[in-house]
């Protein structure tokens, strides 16, 4: 990628993305009402997608500003190591929210009014928090295409014979792959359950709300395996990369923070300030097989 074109489609999607996870990070915090339990849950994704869209926002202002642009070790490493944190910590955020809506509804578990973002954090946190440091010491962040002079990423150093980073292999599979295909089953798996558990009941009302729960998966599938493959036919092919793939992959990737803040944002979580229990809510089904639940995640709250 190295016209100004693909340069600038990609900023205005690092923007958007940007733009639009700030714009409900911003309501969280000035908000208190806002702070519903839901809120919260869903908090750290838009989180981790805000730091990821401005680290790749930051270096393409950067390119844009001075075309002969670019960046030093440190601030390579640095700038790889968000990378892996902000991905990780999506995935993993997102994989947190498909299990808490498996266990209310699936297993039938009580959900402890405990704050989720502290709750969850070991999971959404301090793990991609370790791994993403792994690579730090083994000196495997660095300069990749597209946009290499600006932008860094968890590589392989070497494909030569005779130099083979073995260990640089080992970590993109462990690191990266990993985390994305163990989300992606397990998150298809809880919502698919979730899904099929109201489908049975054949309440029309209840399934209109419930069904948005299949964008979870997809809006991951979509924005990250088309990077995912070509990074794992780099693997495979010695370091071969597809161009025409290396050129939309990554927009994709990027838009995922403004897919996230629609899907599990906007149209998922209740905006609305707090009122009592005696007044009427944003999303509500009358009819619900579980007593004590409201229609899918969006209004599990505090009491």
């Amino acid at each position: 990628m190295s016209g100004d074109f693909e340069i600038i489609s990609l900023f205005l999607c690092s923007l958007l993305s940007c733009t639009s996870t700030g714009i409900l990070i911003f309501y969280f915090l000035y908000s208190q009402e806002s702070r519903t339990y839901a809120f919260k849950l869903v908090f750290s994704i838009f989180l981790f997608d805000f730091i990821l869209s401005l680290n790749y926002l930051c270096p393409l202002l950067y390119l844009l500003i001075d075309q002969n642009a670019q960046i030093g070790d440190v601030i390579c490493r640095i700038q790889g190591f968000i990378k892996l944190l902000g991905t990780n910590g999506m995935l993993f955020s997102s994989l947190v929210i498909s299990w808490v809506l498996f266990s209310y509804f699936i297993r039938k578990k009580q959900i402890k009014f405990k704050n989720p973002i502290i709750h969850y954090s070991k999971f959404t946190m301090v793990l991609p928090l370790i791994l993403s440091s792994i690579p730090l010491i083994t000196n495997n962040y660095n300069h990749t295409e597209p946009l290499k002079d600006v932008m860094c990423f968890l590589i392989v150093k070497s494909y030569d014979k005779g130099s083979y980073d073995t260990i640089g292999m080992v970590q993109k599979i462990i690191l990266s792959f990993v985390p994305f295909v163990t989300t992606i089953f397990l998150e298809v798996f809880f919502v698919l359950s979730v899904f099929y558990q109201f489908y049975k009941n054949k309440d029309q009302i209840y399934q209109v709300n419930i069904k948005s729960l299949i964008l979870y998966p997809s809006i991951l599938i979509i924005s990250w395996i088309w990077i995912m493959f070509e990074r794992f036919y780099e693997l495979i092919t010695d370091g071969n990369q597809i161009s025409w793939l290396n050129q939309f992959d990554l927009q994709l990737g990027v838009l995922n923070g403004f897919f996230n803040s629609i899907v599990y944002g906007f149209l998922s979580i209740n905006l609305c300030p707090k009122h009592d229990k005696s007044d009427i809510k944003c999303i509500e089904s009358e009819k619900t097989p579980y007593p004590d639940s409201i229609s899918g995640f969006w209004s599990i709250d505090e009491e």
